[in-house]
């Protein structure tokens, strides 16, 4: 999984203007710093506002139009919800860090951010596999489909989502990861080998390769 750029313990700040030395430049590297922060808190801010009105509207048209309330459009829902989910949960603590280039909410929170990260993730995954499984089914089974891919059908598949990727992004928080650097300002997604390959299998790889397959059924039926 991503550990949004924080496992190498270097954030940008470390990298500007290299080869200068902040006591001779004065005030003009610090400035320059500030100025680079504001900017990208800036732009990541208005990212994760433009993804939490997104999401929201998505969920709104769904919600409050009766001629949308289609299997489909559930499974679209879902997948909006875990995106706002993740845009209102894990990204602004995730631009802070960007920011700030430290972890400054403790320990304990950095455990529990970095497995709602995982539970999100997984679920808008699996959400965009499922609603590509649905497609292929419309398209080759289009007059079976109605009897195929029922409502009740899809509250089960969306319990499925959800409990899978609590499974995935649980292990942690059991203690299935390295341990913790003794700097509290340090905060990433474990990088444990058997969870990471626990963890990107079964909420990517597999997943991702099922979707190949569903949008590109004509080259499996001609090979």
């Amino acid at each position: 999984m991503d550990p949004r750029g924080c496992s190498a313990n270097r954030s940008w700040r470390e990298w500007w203007l290299p080869g200068e030395d902040a006591e001779t430049n004065g005030t003009s590297l610090p400035l320059a710093l500030d100025l680079q922060a504001v900017g990208v808190g800036v732009f990541l801010a208005l990212f994760i506002l433009s993804a939490i009105v997104g999401n929201i509207l998505v969920i709104l048209s769904v919600a409050c139009n009766r001629h949308l309330q289609t299997v489909t459009n559930y499974f679209i829902v879902n997948l909006a919800i875990a995106d706002l989910l993740l845009s209102t949960t894990v990204l602004p603590f995730s631009a802070t860090l960007e920011v700030l280039g430290s972890w400054a909410f403790g320990r304990i929170f950095c455990d529990i951010w970095a497995a709602v990260d995982v539970l999100c993730c997984s679920a808008s995954i699996m959400s965009l596999c499922i609603i590509s499984v649905d497609r292929y089914i419309g398209v080759k089974y289009s007059l079976k489909y109605p009897t195929i891919m029922t409502e009740k059908k899809a509250v089960v598949i969306l319990g499925v989502v959800w409990l899978s990727s609590m499974v995935i992004s649980i292990g942690p928080l059991l203690g299935w990861k390295e341990p913790p650097p003794p700097d509290e300002s340090i905060c990433s997604i474990t990088e444990e080998p058997g969870y990471a390959l626990f963890s990107s299998l079964f909420s990517f790889y597999l997943l991702s390769s099922l979707c190949r397959f569903v949008h590109f059924p004509s080259q499996y039926s001609k090979g």
